[in-house]
């Protein structure tokens, strides 16, 4: 356990690139504001495109829509830099396997666009998951500032991508959803797969979504 407690610390640099790249699709709303070029008051530019149409379709082809069972998850939630992760997963995984005899997937969720909001007002947490079903009966109540919380089942578009491509596959998938006939209903999440950190490394991206009335009504 200790061995695979030290291979997700050395994920902890990864990680807080990863959210970073990430930020636009791991907010509520798209980040309308992601790779615009910016003028002065008064002036107008174009927007800059910042996905191309093969990742658009190469994304297209590779996201599934799935269900995404229930867990409960001993989570930590932060407000402001993404500096912040390295400790907080450093702390949250030192917890776990305290107090919860270790623990399964690594998670981070993401509900603000630090480019919205601003990167001190932006909301966040980390979380592993210590139950892989909805009820957290039984289990001891964490102290503070860490919090036991029980994650419904939800449907998401689900996205698998290795850890260097997580940039461009997030604001293709980004961009994907407005076209799907999906909207997303709730903060995208990322999940850390596996122990190894390296080119190969890999990354799941899954985003809350629902049908839209209009296609199925269309259908």
């Amino acid at each position: 356990m200790k061995t695979q407690h030290r291979k997700r610390l050395h994920a902890v640099t990864r990680l807080v690139v990863l959210a970073t790249m990430l930020a636009p699709i791991f907010s509520g709303i798209p980040a309308a504001s992601a790779g615009m070029a910016r003028a002065p008051a008064g002036d107008s530019v174009a927007p800059a495109l910042v996905v191309t149409v093969d990742q658009l379709q190469s994304v297209a082809q590779r996201v599934r829509i799935q269900d995404i069972g229930p867990a409960v998850v001993v989570t930590h939630n932060l407000r402001g830099d993404y500096a912040q992760h390295p400790v907080a997963i450093r702390n949250l995984l030192t917890y776990a396997s305290n107090a919860y005899k270790g623990g399964g997937q690594l998670l981070g969720t993401y509900p603000d666009d630090p480019d919205a909001v601003g990167p001190d007002k932006a909301t966040w947490s980390v979380g592993i998951v210590v139950r892989n079903q909805g009820s957290a009966e039984g289990l001891p109540t964490p102290a503070s500032p860490y919090r036991l919380v029980e994650v419904p089942a939800f449907t998401a578009a689900v996205l698998e991508t290795k850890l260097p491509e997580s940039r461009n596959d997030g604001l293709a998938l980004n961009a994907w959803l407005p076209l799907s006939g999906y909207v997303q209903v709730g903060p995208a999440r990322m999940t850390y797969l596996g122990d190894q950190v390296g080119p190969e490394s890999r990354v799941r991206i899954e985003v809350p979504v629902r049908k839209r009335a209009w296609v199925a009504l269309n259908n």
